[in-house]
């Protein structure tokens, strides 16, 4: 089974890379910086879970981990109430606080969760998340370009998912000791889905439903004014 550290790497990669691709698609970026972009985030990613698992701290900051994970849900909470409120009442459309809060959000998860990790193949599950990421980066701007003719502000679509990932974040804080001490032989069949499973299922099926509102949205708007 994979190893329950592992396990949040990917989730964490997954909530905050979408958050990312969001934000940098709202700054409009070009290709010029977009794809160089991509490519020092997933190096970032690299190195960084890299060099930390190898350090094998994980029985020292593991008792802390809820508190990091805790700490990093609020930040993200507090870019989210930035964002949507502060960003919009005083009319700032790329807030260089909001992108460079997440993303460094997103290493800080990253590093701490990588001391934790035991593996014998730290570079191959290292080059594993630092692919995920660049993957999920292009799909995700590639996806959300369709909010840019939707009739629902992008800034509202971004607010929506942030403060979506707050909730998730702060879960898995929360969850983080309890789900450690569970007896995982119990899970015997491949149709039994651990808890980390469950969240990750479960953000990805509201990913889809967003989406999905959204276009659902804009066709009903414009079948309204045909008529």
């Amino acid at each position: 089974m994979m190893d329950l550290i592992f396990e949040y790497l990917i989730v964490f990669i997954l909530l905050f890379v979408t958050n990312i691709a969001f934000l940098v698609k709202k700054y409009d970026f070009n290709k010029n910086k977009f794809i160089p972009f991509v490519l020092i985030y997933g190096a970032i990613v690299f190195i960084l879970s890299f060099i930390s698992s190898s350090l094998n701290l994980g029985e020292y900051v593991i008792p802390f981990m809820p508190y990091v994970l805790g700490f990093v849900s609020l930040l993200v909470l507090i870019l989210a109430i930035r964002f949507v409120s502060f960003g919009r009442n005083h009319g700032i459309e790329n807030d260089r606080i909001v992108f460079y809060g997440t993303v460094l959000s997103s290493f800080i998860s990253i590093g701490a969760l990588s001391l934790c990790l035991k593996s014998d193949n730290l570079v191959l599950n290292s080059l594993e998340l630092a692919i995920l990421s660049i993957i999920v980066l292009l799909l995700v701007y590639k996806i959300s370009k369709i909010f840019n003719k939707a009739k629902r502000p992008y800034y509202a679509v971004i607010g929506e998912y942030m403060f979506l990932e707050f909730i998730f974040l702060l879960i898995l804080a929360l969850t983080f000791s309890s789900v450690r001490e569970l007896d995982y032989s119990i899970f015997k069949s491949f149709l039994i889905l651990t808890p980390t499973y469950q969240v990750m299922y479960a953000i990805i099926v509201i990913l889809i439903i967003l989406v999905l509102g959204v276009l659902y949205s804009d066709w009903v708007l414009k079948r309204l004014k045909r008529k």
